[in-house]
């Protein structure tokens, strides 16, 4: 039997993502205290978490921006129109980094990144369970 979709709840998604950043807080001042603060690797965690962090936040704004039965056409919309933003924001978030702030480790940066993205994907999967 299929079960119908259940509304999501835009007040708790507004509020995950706004939670996420002491995410980015605590994993920079770990590695602030880990290898020193002007380090490369600090400069690229804290570049590829910032990056994450403005992009999911263009993505939640923009996607979450319209629900209800009412926009359900312009739900899908807004989906697609918010992860288009996130991707562009990314893109130019990746490439604003690896050309302004020299050195920097480039690993570093992708594993920041990674790092926030995987802590949404944590954050969603106990919001939808």
């Amino acid at each position: 039997m299929i079960r119908p979709a259940r509304p999501n709840h835009q007040k708790m998604i507004f509020l995950a993502q706004r939670r996420q950043i002491w995410v980015v807080f605590v994993v920079i001042l770990i590695s602030m205290l880990l290898v020193g603060m002007t380090s490369n690797i600090t400069k690229g965690l804290a570049s590829g978490l910032v990056i994450a962090y403005f992009a999911q936040s263009f993505f939640t704004f923009v996607a979450y921006h319209k629900t209800g039965i009412r926009a359900r056409k312009q739900v899908v919309l807004y989906m697609y129109l918010g992860q288009m933003v996130k991707w562009l924001v990314t893109l130019i978030g990746f490439a604003l980094v690896f050309i302004m702030i020299k050195p920097i480790n480039a690993l570093a940066v992708f594993v920041g990144y990674g790092l926030l993205q995987f802590s949404y994907i944590i954050t969603i999967w106990r919001l939808k369970f």
